[in-house]
């Protein structure tokens, strides 16, 4: 068999093209390429690299409490009503209203259901403090149900009952913070009203006291400035013990044990000073508006006709566009 030889094509066709070829370069030469990236976890994680172990580990120990471990009159805060179809009377009634009432741990039960199943009934005192036309009210014994064996219950590490707090959870993070001087990492902070303001960050402030938050994020952390005792705030922390502690709510994202402004010595103190008050200025470099604002959203990249364009993008249509690094446009 003959192999046929491949025709070649003319020569005449690339360079015919040449000229429209060059033309749509040159057209669109400043936008040769665009990159448009979400924020991973590898730069989040980044971003809280300067935080040194030991604040992740200071907390460590405040964890719940293991079944087998529970003594009578053991506590948990009670803060959404809705717990209050999960709970059955042994006496009296529930109140209509629970939240913010506490459970207090009287001893548990095993018990058998219609089938036969074994399962464990939690045996509590209910402390309603007042009635919905606020008159004192009674201690009511009531049962939570867990569909587990007794056996296998008082195995268990933890036990977590919806729409409650473990006090002793609050009472040792409590011991551990209060009175503690710490610099804050986060320019969002609480007012006493439970709503949002802006505030300034990586400035020192001493703990004031520990209290009760929500189930997600069961810390709240009352705190004021150290130079300024009349400026004060909260956040809410989560447990280290929770799968999702290590993120935006964790110990270490929110307080330093050490100055932050020691690990960047090299930002000028007038940068440094908007950088707390969560602001930026032109010249700024991408690490020092990362400091002032935090990880943007996305960021879109842009090769341009002899430099780079960089823009983050933010909530509520805040912007930051940089050209090689260094910030040149922006909308807060």
């Amino acid at each position: 068999m003959t192999l046929r030889p491949l025709k070649q094509k003319p020569t005449y066709l690339l360079s015919a093209a040449l000229p429209s070829i060059m033309s749509a370069m040159l057209l669109t030469g400043c936008y040769a390429a665009t990159h448009t990236a979400p924020i991973g976890q590898d730069e989040v994680k980044k971003e809280g690299a300067y935080a040194p172990s030991r604040e992740r580990q200071l907390l460590a120990s405040v964890t719940p409490q293991a079944p087998a471990s529970w003594q009578p009159g053991k506590l948990w805060s009670i803060t959404d009503d809705r717990l209050r179809v999960l709970l059955n009377a042994v006496d009296g009634t529930i109140p209509e209203q629970l939240a913010p009432s506490t459970l207090s741990f009287d001893t548990v039960e095993t018990a058998r259901n219609i089938l036969g199943s074994e399962h464990t009934d939690i045996i509590f005192t209910l402390h309603t403090p007042t009635d919905v036309h606020g008159m004192a009210t009674s201690p009511t014994k009531v049962s939570y149900r867990v569909d587990t064996p007794l056996d296998s219950f008082m195995k268990k590490p933890s036990l977590p009952i919806p729409f409650t707090i473990e006090t002793s959870i609050v009472n040792d993070a409590d011991s551990i913070l209060r009175g503690r001087r710490l610099y804050v990492m986060t320019s969002t902070w609480l007012d006493d009203n439970g709503n949002y303001i802006k505030r300034r960050r990586f400035l020192p402030v001493i703990i004031t006291k520990v209290s009760a938050g929500t189930p997600q994020a069961p810390l709240q952390v009352y705190f004021h400035l150290e130079e300024d005792p009349a400026v004060k705030g909260s956040l809410m922390l989560t447990l280290p013990s929770r799968p999702d502690a290590d993120g935006p709510r964790d110990f270490a994202s929110m307080f330093s044990l050490s100055n932050p402004r020691d690990a960047y010595k090299s930002i000028y103190p007038d940068i440094w000073d908007l950088i707390t008050r969560g602001q930026v200025t032109q010249g700024m470099t991408r690490e020092e508006c990362r400091l002032s604002l935090g990880i943007p959203m996305e960021t879109k990249r842009q090769e341009m006709y002899g430099y780079t364009r960089e823009t983050w993008l933010y909530e509520a249509g805040t912007y930051l566009v940089f050209e090689d690094g260094i910030l040149r446009n922006s909308r807060l």
